[in-house]
């Protein structure tokens, strides 16, 4: 798991990237660039980041521009923008676009560290999701074996009446009408 941190201003990618324990929220890695382009090309370098870090202003594009490139290439981010904006119109583009925190410089360890804290119940729900809605699908996939393999084991004696109903309840099947 890696975070990727967006600034056009070295001292305050740095100061980012050294005054959070990144490890303590379970991140590999804190890759960092100075533009968008300079972030696409790390995004596009490696699996895709579970944090994006990033300011709004710079030079050759902005955060929102990245936020959008990411959202239209399907990439499940958080995003976090730390920003001297305080203009409604970011804000509101940053929502729409699913920004999960909004912060105003100068940067504070603390509003970033509660920040980082709501992305990660974030990651880690949609991680959950993700999980078992692949469980799911397999098991759907899989019902009519699940099915097939109770009816033949009825059929050939492999478990006693008495237990046909929880070899129902266990393959969570139901008898058809």
């Amino acid at each position: 798991m890696w975070v990727l941190l967006v600034d056009d201003d070295l001292a305050t990618v740095t100061t980012i990237r050294d005054a959070i324990n990144w490890q303590h929220y379970g991140f590999d890695h804190a890759y960092t660039a100075y533009n968008v382009a300079g972030a696409i090309r790390e995004i596009e370098s490696r699996e895709p980041p579970q944090l994006i870090v990033c300011d709004i202003e710079m030079p050759m594009g902005t955060g929102l521009d990245l936020l959008k490139w990411v959202r239209s290439h399907k990439i499940e981010a958080e995003f976090i923008f730390l920003t001297n904006y305080e203009k409604f119109s970011y804000a509101s583009e940053a929502l729409e676009y699913r920004a999960g925190s909004y912060i105003v410089k100068p940067f504070n360890p603390e509003r970033m560290n509660a920040a980082i804290e709501k992305a990660m119940i974030n990651i880690r729900q949609r991680d959950y999701l993700h999980k078992y809605s692949t469980y799911g699908e397999y098991w759907l996939r899989s019902k009519d074996e699940l099915r097939s393999a109770f009816w033949r084991g009825l059929l050939f004696f492999r478990f006693p009446n008495k237990e046909i109903g929880s070899q129902l309840q266990n393959r969570n099947l139901d008898i058809p009408d």
